[in-house]
């Protein structure tokens, strides 16, 4: 008799895209997959035999929860790599939004921002954008902008709330926040 051992985990502690589910592609294997005798293991006993589970030791955790011994094993099979493929296009388009890093002239200093949604025809047109000023060890003025945050303002904006770069960096650095949300407004000399 032929077993196919799935863990358990606990669905509603995972997301969706963790959630236990098995893709099988190729035809025989969905076949072969479907005739077998499939037993799922609750996570609570799976942690109770044994400290890290994963797939080499799913017969030993199989054998100490039922009592049975395993005589013979087959080939091992998985989904990782589908689960892996599916983490990395949730992550893929949560983190790299579709911007374009813009440098603006704004006062005596240049500053490149990432800006969503802009084109080519602000090219040496003033704007005024406003954005989330964030602290950045790696940017030479110690910040940048967030671009999910940031969305150009078409409106007259008070220069009451408008900072320059420099202005931005002095709040930042002497502040016990770590962010800044404002408006900075320049001319555009570059798009990328």
């Amino acid at each position: 008799m032929l077993f196919s051992i799935l863990f358990s985990p606990d669905p509603a502690a995972l997301p969706p895209v963790l959630q236990p589910k098995i893709e099988l592609t190729n035809a025989s294997d969905k076949a072969a997959f479907d005739s077998l005798n499939k037993v799922l293991i609750p996570s609570s006993q799976v942690y109770s035999k044994v400290a890290y589970p994963y797939f080499g030791n799913m017969v030993e955790i199989y054998e100490s929860v039922y009592q049975k011994k395993v005589l013979e094993k087959g080939k091992v099979h998985n989904n990782i790599k589908s689960i892996v493929n599916s983490i990395l296009q949730n992550k893929k388009s949560n983190t790299l939004p579709d911007y374009k890093k813009v440098l603006i002239k704004s006062n005596d200093l240049s500053i490149w921002l990432k800006i969503p949604k802009i084109d080519e025809s602000y090219l040496e047109k003033e704007i005024t954008v406003k954005t989330t000023f964030v602290r950045d060890s790696n940017n030479s003025f110690g910040f940048s902008n967030i671009p999910n945050h940031t969305t150009l303002n078409p409106r007259l904006t008070p220069s009451m709330l408008t900072f320059s770069p420099r202005e931005i960096g002095n709040y930042i650095k002497q502040s016990q926040e770590n962010f800044l949300k404002c408006f900075i407004k320049g001319r555009v000399y570059e798009i990328k």
